[in-house]
């Protein structure tokens, strides 16, 4: 069951472009190149910022709903449910409190805040490449993780 279905990720303006250079499929239809944008979906890049930030216990970034914008539908979690599952398993770890399960929006919104800050640490690391492609750089952060 996916607890995000009919949520929002929203993100902020300023990262809009970084998350067209960086993921394969734009939303104009067609797909950068795999070198270029190591990240198949918006999704992807946002979940490794998710996880970065996790594994380096980054602190959240507070997303002012008036300078974002509506860019990942919930629904995306449906399909892999690992990804939903370790978000509530997060949650409830930050939180120390069960009954945050029953408060999808609220999680989401706690999720989020960690996404960003891990994918300003992945932008970070991008605009720090020295002429190599974003797939080269990127593989080579994580794996030295």
């Amino acid at each position: 069951m996916n607890l995000f279905a009919g949520q929002n990720i929203y993100l902020p303006n300023e990262l809009k472009e970084y998350f067209h250079r960086l993921c394969q499929t734009r939303v104009e239809g067609y797909r950068n190149r795999l070198e270029d944008s190591p990240f198949p979906r918006m999704v992807d890049l946002w979940f490794a910022g998710f996880c970065l930030a996790a594994k380096k216990n980054l602190a959240p970034s507070h997303v002012e709903p008036k300078q974002s914008y509506n860019a990942i539908e919930g629904n995306v979690f449906g399909s892999d449910n690992y990804r939903s599952d370790m978000m509530v398993l997060f949650c409830i770890s930050k939180t120390g409190n069960l009954d945050i399960i029953t408060e999808p929006s609220k999680m989401l919104r706690l999720v989020n805040e960690y996404a960003i800050s891990g994918v300003k640490e992945i932008i970070g690391v991008y605009e720090s490449s020295r002429g190599d492609d974003a797939l080269d750089l990127l593989c080579e952060y994580f794996s030295e993780l």
